[in-house]
């Protein structure tokens, strides 16, 4: 009698099996999420590496594959737009990796598929993980548009080997302008002649415009009304003079250009078009030449400049977060992951640009990630150099102000060739700031 129990409890169970096998239909096929990287120059097997990335999520995640696509950024400066690959339907774009930069544009022409209703919605996304001011960097009229992967803060590096030679001790990670100062006091007194206590080649002004509680513009992602008579960020130019013209312990791009040319110039920089964009440029590169030959003591850059980028460092060097005003302040390229609006796999997209943030693909940057970016993993990936700034670097992006890197290019723009008449004795600061004001106000009402 229970054998026989057993058997139509059997026979039962196959049933239902059966009934649900053939409720459910065939398995369904794997969804295929197509993905675009711009790629850099500086940085080799990208797209491999992503490839990589993409076959362990698949492994995963079997329903979604995962296929890698690559625009490298001289084809965008030769013409081809994100726009063009975005909407075309052979390149069938559901996912593209930009920087922050490029993303307002294609938001604004509505390519882009809004994620703030899957922040809110979604808790495994978990955006409370995210530093605010790099998610922030990814809104749009208040909304999110992305989810980044990295930043590249703009840090100050300092050459060990000068610090040592001139007995000065080396920054610490939260140190103020005051610090800065008498730090450059203290090299510029000892370093013996062409070599530069701090090197900036002449209009890097703007991180000591936002650190002493001004702005160069309205609005840094979409500004409409340019700033700089603001009386804080006047005050932060004279400053920012001041180290040349007063305290000596900055050069001029004139003595920038004689170092240059008394070493030998590595590069001659020629150009059409404005003599102050060629003037900027070639101060930019002889800066370059002389913190590669060892003979600039603490010099502002991004993260992902360590060594050297274009001339590798043959000196023993440091990194600190850039000193402090009134307030913290930096700026930073920020990577971000976008879906298009055209995606018809929006869920699958997601998973795919949530799994990418969580990853330690970094090109020279920070995660960001609280998550990551707090790991012991990362603080090995970075290397030992970066470890020791740090604790200073995650505390401006907990409590300081981080602006888009486009900031630099702006007021550079404005005020290059006015700064450099200033540099030269030919104007005063507040001169220079008018013209560049009237330039600002006249290129922002065209747009």
């Amino acid at each position: 009698m229970k054998h026989i129990q057993r058997s139509a409890t059997l026979v039962v169970l196959l049933a239902l099996l059966a009934a649900c096998s053939s409720a459910s239909g065939p398995p369904t096929e794997p969804v295929t999420v197509t993905f675009i990287v711009v790629t850099l120059p500086w940085l080799s097997d990208q797209s491999a590496e992503y490839e990589r990335l993409a076959d362990t999520f698949h492994e995963a995640n079997p329903q979604i594959n995962v296929l890698v696509k690559s625009v490298s950024i001289e084809e965008l400066s030769q013409g081809l737009a994100e726009a063009d690959f975005l909407t075309d339907p052979e390149w069938g774009v559901d996912v593209v990796m930009t920087d922050a930069g490029s993303f307002p544009g294609l938001a604004q022409q509505g390519l882009l598929r809004e994620l703030q209703p899957s922040l809110e919605a979604d808790q495994a996304l978990q955006s409370e993980d995210f530093y605010p001011p790099v998610l922030d960097a990814l809104r749009w009229q208040g909304r999110v548009y992305g989810l980044p992967t990295e930043l590249d803060p703009w840090v100050m590096f300092y050459n060990q080997d000068l610090f040592d030679a001139a007995d000065v001790p080396y920054p610490s990670g939260d140190w103020h302008w005051n610090d800065f100062l008498e730090t450059a006091r203290a090299l510029a007194g000892n370093l013996g002649p062409w070599r530069f206590a701090f090197g900036s080649w002449g209009a890097q002004v703007a991180p000591f415009i936002y650190q002493n509680g001004g702005t160069v513009v309205d609005d840094p992602v979409r500004p409409t009304l340019p700033t700089l008579d603001a009386p804080a960020t006047v005050e932060a130019i004279h400053w920012y003079v001041d180290l040349a013209l007063v305290e000596k312990v900055m050069p001029t791009p004139s003595e920038l250009a004689e170092y240059a040319t008394g070493v030998g110039r590595r590069y001659t920089i020629v150009m059409a078009g404005d003599e102050a964009d060629k003037a900027a440029s070639q101060a930019r590169a002889d800066l370059e030449q002389a913190v590669a030959d060892g003979n600039v003591a603490t010099w502002m850059g991004r993260l992902s400049d360590r060594g050297g980028r274009w001339q590798r460092w043959d000196f023993r060097w440091g990194v600190v977060p850039l000193p402090a005003g009134r307030r913290a302040a930096t700026l930073a390229s920020v990577q971000g992951c976008f879906i298009t609006a055209h995606s018809e796999h929006f869920d699958q997209a997601l998973r795919w640009v949530d799994y990418l943030t969580r990853q330690l693909v970094l090109h020279g940057g920070l995660p960001a990630r609280r998550s990551a970016a707090t790991s012991d993993a990362v603080q090995v990936q970075l290397g030992q150099e970066v470890e020791d700034a740090l604790d200073g670097l995650l505390t401006t992006l907990e409590k300081g102000v981080v602006l888009p890197e486009s900031l630099d290019g702006l007021t550079a723009q404005w005020l290059q060739g006015p700064l450099f008449a200033v540099l030269k004795g030919e104007q005063t600061v507040e001169e220079a700031i008018e013209i560049a004001q009237q330039q600002a106000e006249a290129e922002l009402g065209q747009e």
